[in-house]
């Protein structure tokens, strides 16, 4: 299973001889390649890759491997370490096609705080997730009302990349968003009424 503790700063890894803005920015371009990628499937290939959702890199089918690394193939900065959040998002997007096509136009959906609150996701939830349970919640996400969710690519493969940086900046600011749109709002989790759905439980 990913553990999300097993990526902090190996995404700060040279890249050659670059400094660290051309690093960054060279990461970046393969963070927005694989994601717009990944959103451009041909139904077949995401079907695949939907059964998977929630599943380890190492216990997918061949031929769910073979897409996946169609995926990767020789994008520059993507170690062997990472390829399991890789495989997390990939197989994620499957679950939300619409959404993934509203990203690759350009719109701003906000950070991973957002989705979750966008979900109906309770709070006790989210702070197992900020703990990292992230596996369970990603299954109850994708099983929830995928079409009803924004959710910005490019930016959760990167939270989830930087997911151990010691400061832990990705989930403060997942929590931050996550409590902003309540307040904004003048609700909490548990007052919302008009979501996209009922609000989810995280089970064990």
């Amino acid at each position: 299973m990913l553990n999300p503790n097993a990526h902090s700063h190996k995404a700060n890894r040279e890249i050659g001889g670059l400094s660290p803005e051309d690093r960054h920015a060279r990461r970046d371009e393969t963070i927005q390649a694989f994601t717009a990628q990944a959103g451009r499937l041909p139904p077949g290939d995401r079907g695949q890759l939907r059964q998977q959702c929630g599943t380890d890199l190492e216990a997918a089918p061949n031929g769910a491997l073979l897409i996946f690394y169609r995926l990767i193939g020789r994008k520059e900065g993507i170690y062997p370490q990472d390829e399991p959040v890789y495989w997390l998002v990939a197989t994620l997007m499957a679950c939300f096609p619409a959404r993934a096509a509203e990203v690759a136009s350009g719109r701003p959906v906000g950070n991973f705080g957002d989705t979750l609150r966008q979900a109906g996701i309770k709070e006790p939830a989210v702070r197992r997730l900020l703990t990292g349970l992230l596996h369970p919640l990603i299954r109850r996400l994708a099983a929830a009302r995928p079409r009803a969710v924004n959710v910005d690519w490019p930016q959760l493969l990167r939270d989830l990349l930087f997911w151990e940086h010691p400061h832990q900046v990705v989930q403060r600011r997942w929590a931050r968003s996550y409590a902003a749109g309540w307040m904004a709002r003048g609700a909490g989790p548990e007052a919302e009424s008009d979501g996209p759905g009922p609000a989810l439980e995280l089970q064990d």
